[in-house]
């Protein structure tokens, strides 16, 4: 009985141990980190710990593999070092925010205004990226803000 329970834990240890835990597309300077922030996070939850893991090795490699051929070079940029910069032990939220300021700076390129005058608009468009030069998702907000309420007031 005991031997089988032996023979159970060394085999059952290599699977739960961080070299098997290691990718080798993952720097392991990144993978301790992923894993000390997970294990600092959930102390208590061993099954958490390693859905963080798993789920942060994806969006680490998600983030380097990201691409936006659809974006000028200079906003991909921007966007790509801004999101490392907020959030530099968080790949899924990087991984997030680049996703979602892609989205925002094409909806900006394409905002609808044939209701407002040209020098209206240009001006809504030209103070957003002027209050929030680095956050295409706030610039979307206040253009859509200041749009709907020039409406309102014109009514």
């Amino acid at each position: 009985m005991i031997k089988i329970v032996l023979t159970a834990i060394v085999f059952l240890i290599p699977l739960f141990s961080p070299v098997h835990l290691m990718s080798q597309d993952i720097p392991p300077k990144i993978l301790e980190n992923i894993m000390s922030k997970a294990k600092s996070d959930f102390p208590d939850s061993f099954s958490t710990q390693l859905f963080v893991v798993n789920t942060e090795k994806e969006a680490f490699r998600a983030v380097n593999s990201f691409n936006a051929p659809d974006l000028p070079d200079d906003v991909f940029k921007t966007i790509r070092e801004k999101s490392s910069q907020d959030f530099p032990e968080s790949y899924s939220t990087q991984l997030f925010v680049m996703k979602t300021e892609r989205q925002a700076y094409l909806d900006i390129q394409a905002f609808p205004a044939s209701e407002i005058p040209s020098d209206i608009m240009d001006g809504i468009k030209t103070k957003a990226l002027a209050d929030f030069p680095d956050s295409y998702s706030t610039q979307l907000f206040v253009i859509k803000t200041e749009t709907e309420s020039y409406k309102k007031l014109q009514q």
